[in-house]
Order: structure tokens, then C-alpha cells, then sequence
């Protein structure tokens, strides 16, 4: 199954290197709408198998829109943030599955998002052991060992980011470079899917309010700026 899914997520990653973030939004609305409707269910039944099941596929497709550079390293930080922030039994093995796969490039994309990572997610496990009375967590300890090999480069078994190495550049030659495309990405991180008014057009599109004083004194620099360039030769 987890091969399958790879599969489709890379035809769809260079489906969106054709077509821009307009194709990739409406994948990314959809996702998200199943996510916090499921996410809000888990929180109620923690141990829903169905529900589980389908947290477990939405990790796993984020991750992989992430290994074919689809999404950014900051919009896979925010999500496992989030999900660090509301820990439990069920998110340790979410986060499990999606270090697995992404903590590879996690660590070689910005080694430091990685350390922040291990430091939030031992503050969150000391946090909830405290909560429920526990003294210990067997598989967060093992999340743990796991990060700090990745930390530490060593070679993971099985690695499911190196058995993709195919696929990504797949990706980059016969697709980005064959038809000469600019790499796109999508534009907005996790955090702002909460916020954002998904019945509107292009809603991906972040528009920032602009101070026209501010813009006229940037112009005004500009161009006198040109000016001396000009007329000093």
C-alpha cells in the first residue's frame, strides 16, 4: 500500500509542476477538510481504527507531496508541530510513520529544524507522562532513538526516503527538466490552511496589504539611486 501511495503522490507532484498551484489547491483543500474533520474525532475516540487509518494516510500523503518538493520544509514543520502540540498515544505512532519516511530530508534540508524538533517533541512527552501518571513511553522513546540517529547521519534501514531516490529524480529530469519547467511549490504552510477562506479564488494567494507611503519613499530611492549610477558614468 505505502508503495502504491508513493507512486500516485509522485504523478501527482509532477502533475503539479505542469500545472502550477492551482492543481496542487484544490488536493491541499481537500486534504485539509478531511484532516480536521478526522483529527476532531480522534481527539473524541482515540482508538477509532478507521479514524486512525485515515490520519495515518493523510501523514503519510504529506509526507511524500514533501519528498517530491510538492510542499515546503515549513509547511511539513508546522503540520508535525501541530500535531506535537495535541500529543497522545495515536499521534506518537503518526509521528512514527512520518519521521520514517521525511526525517532523512528533514535533516538534510535544515538541520536545525531537526534539533527543534526533538527538543519540542521531549518537552511535549515530558508534558504528557506528567498528564497521564506514566513514568515512561516505550514508543516515544523509540521516535527518540530514531531522531537522534538521523541526527546523528546513521544509516536507517530501509529507509523509505533513500528507496524513493528513483522516483524523485524521475520527478526532476523527465518532468522539470525535460519540459523546462521552473520548479513550483506550494506557496502557503500548514498553518494558514486554518485561516483561509477556501470558497474564494485563488485562495492559496497570500495578499499582503501594501503602505503606499512606504512603497513611494522605496520608489523614490530607486530612482535616485539609477540617477547617481547614471550619472557618475
Amino acid at each position: 500500500m505505502p508503495h502504491i501511495l508513493a507512486c500516485t503522490c509522485c504523478f501527482t507532484s509532477a502533475l503539479h509542476q505542469i500545472y502550477d498551484n492551482e492543481f496542487l489547491s484544490e488536493i491541499i483543500k481537500k486534504i485539509y477538510k478531511k484532516f480536521t474533520e478526522n483529527f476532531e474525532k480522534s481527539l473524541e475516540n482515540p482508538e477509532d481504527p478507521e479514524t486512525f487509518q485515515i490520519l495515518k494516510n493523510i501523514s503519510l500523503v504529506l509526507s511524500y507531496f514533501y519528498i517530491f518538493d510538492s510542499i515546503s520544509l515549513d509547511f511539513i514543520n508546522e503540520y508535525l508541530s501541530f500535531l506535537i502540540e495535541k500529543m497522545n498515544g495515536e499521534i506518537i505512532e503518526l509521528l512514527l510513520i512520518i519521521i520514517q519516511n521525511i526525517g532523512t530530508k528533514v535533516r538534510k534540508d535544515n538541520p536545525k529544524i531537526l534539533k527543534d524538533l526533538i527538543d519540542f517533541i521531549k518537552d511535549s512527552f515530558e508534558k504528557y507522562k506528567v498528564s497521564k501518571g506514566i513514568p515512561s513511553l516505550q514508543r516515544g522513546d523509540f521516535l527518540l532513538m530514531m531522531l537522534n540517529d538521523i541526527k546523528l547521519n546513521k544509516n536507517i534501514k530501509n529507509n523509505p526516503f533513500e528507496s524513493l531516490s528513483f522516483l524523485m529524480g524521475w520527478v526532476k529530469k523527465n518532468v522539470v527538466g525535460r519540459m523546462k519547467l521552473v520548479p513550483k511549490i506550494f506557496c502557503i504552510g500548514f498553518k494558514s490552511l486554518k485561516n483561509a477562506d477556501f470558497e474564494k479564488n485563488k485562495w492559496w494567494i497570500q495578499r499582503e496589504s501594501i503602505n503606499l507611503h512606504d512603497l513611494g519613499k522605496v520608489i523614490y530611492i530607486y530612482i535616485y539611486n539609477i540617477y547617481k549610477f547614471v550619472k557618475g558614468h
